[in-house]
């Protein structure tokens, strides 16, 4: 089958391009610091080391700071946090923009059969960061409009037929689902074409119409692939949590076995990217 085909050919380029996966190290090293300055700024520490497993949530460090910042609403503290957890977000949201750009400028280059190096690959993110910004704004807006659109015929039904929480509950996935499937191969298309924003987005949007089946699957697959690692790391917490609570450094091989894991998920994320560059460019031959 073409995706496997497609699946087979992208390990087999992650494998030999290694270097793909340093953007998402440095972004990952960006982000536990950031998320490290935040929890120490506002002395979170205790409150981390109480439950480590919160940390497995899904968004990791930037989730839990936000989850302790909303806990403490009611603190003296908040002022700090607020302000600090808005300057974390829009260093977050900054900065990212350009490994995304170098990322996927790096996928490009291995998928035309260039050799990939830092310096060059961070020049060419570089080109694309206000591309990636503007990209980043306007799928937010997208989602905000679609989710307006969506849910008020829902909240209609609902009112009129009951079980509201389940049809608040299925227009949800309804929505992230569809956002997924219509966005999935914004940056691919970006990076290939050479577009910015809007027109990657109305690309993609139309690429998803035509090819409904084919780009559910691709989604399937690499939604199948990240779940799957979740699922091991989830285990392997429960497991930690069990055999070692009663040990007094629980916390802390809690804490190594979640790095691991976001490093790990480099990995995993960085392939995912691949392939869905790869399933985009294999399909318009």
């Amino acid at each position: 089958m073409v995706y496997f085909k497609n699946f087979h050919k992208s390990v087999s380029l992650f494998r030999n391009n290694l270097k793909i996966i340093i953007p998402g190290l440095w972004a990952l090293l960006m982000g536990l610091a950031f998320s490290f300055f935040f929890i120490i700024i506002n002395d979170l520490i205790p409150t981390i080391l109480r439950d480590p497993s919160a940390l497995f949530i899904a968004g990791g460090l930037p989730a839990v700071a936000k989850k302790i910042s909303s806990i403490l609403i009611t603190h003296s503290q908040l002022l700090k946090i607020g302000i600090s957890l808005i300057g974390f977000v829009v260093a977050n949201f900054l900065a990212g923009s350009t490994l995304i750009g170098m990322r996927f400028s790096m996928i490009n280059d291995i998928i035309k059969g260039k050799k990939i190096g830092l310096r060059k690959s961070f020049s060419k993110g570089m080109t694309y960061y206000w591309r990636i910004v503007e990209m980043r704004v306007m799928v937010f807006i997208f989602v905000i409009i679609l989710s307006i659109l969506l849910s008020l015929p829902l909240f209609v039904v609902a009112q009129y037929m009951g079980g509201t929480a389940i049809i608040v509950l299925a227009s949800v996935i309804i929505i992230l689902l569809l956002i997924k499937l219509l966005l999935l191969f914004r940056y691919p298309i970006m990076f290939k074409h050479n577009l910015r924003a809007i027109p990657a987005l109305t690309k993609s949007m139309t690429f998803f119409r035509k090819y409904i089946k084919y780009t559910f699957v691709v989604w399937l697959i690499t939604i199948f692939l990240i779940f799957a690692v979740n699922v091991f790391f989830d285990l392997g917490k429960d497991i930690i949590s069990d055999y070692f609570y009663s040990f007094s450094g629980w916390a802390i091989i809690l804490l190594v076995f979640y790095v691991i894991k976001e490093f790990t998920m480099v990995f995993v994320n960085t392939l995912v990217d691949v392939f869905g560059f790869v399933s985009y460019i294999k399909y318009k031959k």
